[in-house]
């Protein structure tokens, strides 16, 4: 009610922004999902997701919004994405001259501009922002617009400001803003007059037996089970849904004659929702297990061909993926190009229950993948492959990536020399063995290598 309240108000004109919060499992995204669901046809939705380890990335969130708005795949070549871009702005009647460059810059396209070469970092900025501004003011004159962005905690502060700006004031008309954040992060527009925070409480103990008949398709629960979950989960709906998961994996819940059976056993039920996620992930095959870690290392989304490689498990990987989805843990993103992890939970349970070898490994085996598969435009994909490398031993390469994507885009330039000068002092033992052995070799200080 409070969502479509807002909506409306949007709808009439406006500007409005739900601040969606909560703690993790309790409901935000599926919150988002089912308000998604009733929203009338010729409403355009946009996504971004901010990510933990994405902080130092400019404009993160609004690199997915931008593909989307312009339905770029995340492999089109470079001459595609021009195409896309500036058929999209004739469209909705933006300058192509002023806004072209700033974009292809934004997805991490080299860009042939001399006035945007010679500009700052911090104007670069500012002009991206206004450019993805224009967009969104001129896209919703054609139809209202629901921009999502998940995640806020993990903001970037270039898209801090951007999301601030764009409902402050009226520049750009019937927009809703929904964004979904944990309590820690408080963002800057919080009281704002045209903001409604929405905080997620704990489900009752009568809405968590609700959410467990609705799972089990039935009219009554028994009270053992409701009363066990109800106090285990303690309110939290995405750690119910696991323990009933997880007491049907054990055979503890079925289907009976009269209803369901619940045999309570002496069995002690994990702690914590993450270990009940790895307890689910343990119960894998093999194969399906592997997928999964080479998604987690790959990212929250993940394309499948990269991920059965990564996996080396290429004839195999459709299979797995079915699986993974029947288990609840992956869901198909809008377009089934791309899978996603049901929630960031999963994604990080099994990303940090990779040994420090297997975890490198596989950022390894990602970053050569895409290497590989990009040999022709590694320009295009310098961020990501600093990313991945900069968890390996090859510090080399991280380097490497970190100043390419700088020379690509003066936007991440001040980015990456943060964080290629971090990736050298977590790697200056590994450094000086590579500087030390260059000395032996060459027979003089080796300066190259400085």
């Amino acid at each position: 009610e409070v969502l479509e309240a807002n909506w409306q108000e949007a709808m009439d004109g406006g500007i409005r922004m739900v601040d969606v919060v909560g703690e993790a499992g309790i409901g935000k995204t599926r919150l988002v999902h089912e308000f998604r669901q009733r929203l009338a046809d010729g409403t355009f939705f946009l996504r971004g997701n901010c990510a933990a380890d994405g902080r130092s990335t400019p404009y993160l969130p609004f690199i997915e919004i931008v593909r989307t708005l312009f339905r770029i795949p995340a492999d089109t070549g470079r001459k595609e994405i021009e195409r896309r871009l500036a058929r999209g702005l004739e469209v909705l009647g933006v300058s192509a001259a002023e806004t072209l460059p700033y974009l292809l810059n934004l997805l991490g396209q080299e860009v042939d501009d001399a006035v945007l070469k010679e500009r700052a970092s911090e104007t670069v900025g500012i002009r991206t922002r206004d450019a993805i501004l224009a967009l969104l003011r001129e896209r919703c004159r054609i139809s209202p617009v629901v921009m999502l962005i998940e995640d806020l905690h993990w903001i970037d502060s270039a898209s801090e400001e951007l999301v601030r700006r764009s409902f402050d004031g009226a520049e750009v008309p019937r927009l809703l803003i929904l964004c979904t954040r944990r309590p820690e992060y408080e963002p800057p527009w919080s009281g704002a007059a045209n903001v409604t925070e929405l905080r997620l409480t704990p489900l009752s103990d009568r809405g968590t037996v609700d959410l467990l008949k609705t799972r089990l398709g039935v009219d009554e629960v028994p009270e053992a089970l409701a009363g066990l979950i109800a106090e285990k989960a303690e309110g939290n709906p995405l750690f119910a849904e696991e323990l009933l998961s997880y007491l049907q994996d054990e055979g503890r819940v079925q289907a009976g004659e009269h209803g369901i059976d619940f045999e309570q056993g002496d069995g002690g039920l994990p702690v914590s929702l993450e270990n009940l996620l790895m307890d689910r992930v343990d119960r894998l095959d093999q194969g399906a297990r592997a997928v999964l870690e080479a998604a987690a290392v790959i990212g929250r989304r993940f394309p499948p061909g990269l991920v059965g490689r990564v996996a080396g498990l290429d004839g195999e990987t459709a299979d797995h993926l079915r699986a993974l989805e029947a288990a609840e843990l992956i869901i198909p993103t809008d377009g089934d190009e791309e899978y996603e992890f049901k929630h960031a939970l999963a994604r990080g349970a099994v990303y940090d229950s990779l040994l420090g070898a297997r975890r490198a490994e596989l950022h390894g085996k990602t970053a050569a993948t895409i290497e590989q598969s990009h040999a022709n435009r590694l320009d295009e994909v310098a961020d990501v492959l600093a990313h991945h490398y900069s968890r390996t031993e090859r510090v080399d390469k991280a380097v490497r990536y970190l100043a390419l994507a700088g020379e690509n885009s003066s936007t991440y330039m001040v980015y990456g020399f943060i964080a290629s000068s971090m990736i050298v002092w977590q790697h200056r033992d590994n450094i000086q063995r590579i500087r030390d052995g260059s000395e032996r070799r060459l027979g003089h200080p080796a300066t190259k290598v400085d």
